[in-house]
């Protein structure tokens, strides 16, 4: 059996058939959860179906103590009262029965009313066949245990109402609780031996998704949080397959914004750490947005460490950028080097960062702050890579920019910047592959010790140009990509490599995947064959 991946949000995202939640929301139709690519619900809030439920279960009780009654010959006045109490139901209009699948949390009614599609068979009984089979009540007669009884006429009896309201639902609150299911707790609610329960917030995204993989393979487990406003419901598709053992993973959709659902997720769920990936991460559109990205990464950010306050949670991984150190006169950077963000990518994660040290001096928080560099990469199996939104390329990384290119998505490279203080007047970055950084992120979590605060570069140490960046993606692709060159983009900087020697020494970390050309080629392995990301693959030419 496959985990329950829950949704705990009372309302899903509208999706479109890749899983991806559609830019213009009024072109839709309202959510169709059964046409998402694998099994995911929404968590129901059972007490408001408590009164609906109790009512239309009523007829099925009737029914039963009629069928006894009439088999055993019990009548008299208990056989009457029953008789007249399914009637004044039939009058009521709940005749129908209730299906409660209790494993699934799924509810499906069948009314006895016209124009109702019955749950099971589909059929549906239109208002003119209703009036044709169905006779006037009042003319109408009923044979119960035998006896003939005529209906009476309908009573407005409000008191008699409510004492059968909270009589059946009384009964069903008892069925409820005594129902297995019912009372056994989510295994992601309880603290297990020998099991640790990561959250990964932003687990849909690129390199999220990338960190789950690896989590799941080395016996962890997963709760990934996720809006999925960058992130891809296809890549949560792919983990559930390859881990779909009970307890294993479980997908949340929510957003980090909102402080009463993510302490809602933090109080019904046992977490031992927190990765906290989920951020807006473009330094162009940072600066063309500015607050969003103050919102996003800062404010969401203390909203998640109040929440693993609050809830005891020990432990937090938290996924920063070199971003934070702006233009620093001196390279390689080390992790004393001067934050001096000149972008409000980066101000944002200093922030954020700020918050989380001024947080650490009272608290005996274990917490691993990892400041890396330009992500590169998939997974070298295949089995996920990176997927950002069409309207989202023009912002993206220049790997990505390169394989859209070399496709034919877009019709050339644009390398923005040539008269950069550097060799070939294009920027100098430090290119680290996602599955070197993953690894990173696992070990500072098997490090982190209570109470003390790490802070690590990530990186290679090694710092690649534009065009050289460019000369390796067409021979990694073999396609001569166009490239044009133009003015500088807002808010970059000449010069950006690190000084992994800190993480090597305390973490013993040490990229792996320092091939510029080999990381290319792994990544555009994956994107020949998903052209529409996580949609339909495809099978390209080599």
């Amino acid at each position: 059996m496959k985990p329950h991946l829950g949704v705990r949000q009372p309302a899903f995202p509208y999706l479109d058939g890749k899983g991806m939640i559609p830019s213009s929301m009024d072109k839709i139709s309202p959510p169709i959860t059964t046409a998402l690519p694998f099994h995911i619900q929404t968590h129901l809030n059972i007490r408001k179906h408590l009164f609906l439920s109790s009512a239309l279960f009523a007829s099925f009780w009737i029914d039963l103590f009629v069928f006894l009654i009439r088999k055993f010959g019990f009548f008299g006045k208990f056989g009457t009262g029953v008789a007249r109490f399914q009637v004044w139901l039939f009058e009521m209009g709940f005749n129908g029965l209730v299906f409660l699948d209790l494993g699934e949390f799924e509810m499906g009614f069948a009314y006895g009313f016209s124009g109702i599609r019955h749950a099971q068979t589909g059929a549906e009984i239109t208002d003119t066949e209703a009036s044709t089979r169905t006779q006037p009540r009042s003319n109408r007669s009923m044979s119960l245990g035998g006896m003939d009884y005529s209906d009476p006429k309908r009573k407005n009896n409000v008191v008699g109402k409510i004492l059968l309201a909270a009589t059946l639902t009384a009964l069903c609150i008892i069925m409820l609780k005594q129902s297995p299911t019912f009372n056994s707790p989510s295994p992601f609610a309880l603290h297990e031996e020998g099991v640790i329960h990561v959250l990964v917030t932003g687990g849909a995204g690129y390199i999220g998704s990338h960190a789950v993989l690896r989590l799941l393979k080395d016996g962890y487990r997963v709760t990934i949080v996720d809006n999925l406003s960058r992130g891809n419901l296809g890549a949560v598709k792919v983990l559930q397959e390859l881990f779909p053992e009970p307890g294993r993973l479980q997908f949340i959709y929510a957003d980090l914004g909102d402080p009463k659902t993510v302490n809602s997720i933090f109080s019904q769920n046992a977490f031992d750490a927190v990765m906290h990936f989920a951020a807006v991460a473009y330094v162009g559109e940072s600066t063309m947005y500015p607050l969003k990205y103050y919102h996003n990464i800062t404010s969401n950010t203390l909203v998640v460490l109040e929440a693993m306050a609050a809830n005891d949670v020990k432990t937090l991984i938290y996924s920063s950028t070199c971003a934070t150190y702006g233009e620093p006169e001196k390279m390689p950077i080390t992790e004393e080097t001067p934050q001096v963000p000149i972008n409000p990518y980066g101000k944002a994660k200093k922030m954020a960062e700020d918050i989380i040290l001024d947080f650490s001096k009272n608290s005996d928080m274990a917490i691993m702050i990892l400041r890396y560099f330009n992500v590169i990469g998939s997974d070298p199996d295949g089995r996920l890579g990176e997927a950002p939104r069409p309207e989202l390329r023009e912002h993206g990384r220049i790997s990505g920019a390169c394989f859209d290119a070399a496709r034919g998505i877009i019709s050339g490279l644009k390398v923005k910047g040539t008269d950069y203080k550097t060799h070939d007047g294009t920027c100098i970055r430090d290119y680290i592959d996602v599955t070197d950084l993953v690894d990173a992120h696992v070990k500072a979590l098997e490090k982190a010790m209570p109470g003390k605060v790490g802070i690590y570069n990530v990186g290679t140490g090694k710092g690649r140009s534009v065009k050289e960046f460019v000369k390796a993606c067409k021979t990694a692709t073999g396609v001569d990509i166009k490239v044009d060159f133009l003015p500088r983009r807002p808010g970059d900087y000449a010069e950006v490599f690190s000084d992994p020697s800190k993480i090597n020494r305390e973490l013993n970390w040490t990229a792996k995947h320092t091939d510029l050309q080999k990381s290319l080629q792994v990544a555009w392995r994956w994107q020949k064959l998903h052209r529409n990301g996580y949609g339909s693959p495809l099978l390209m030419a080599s």
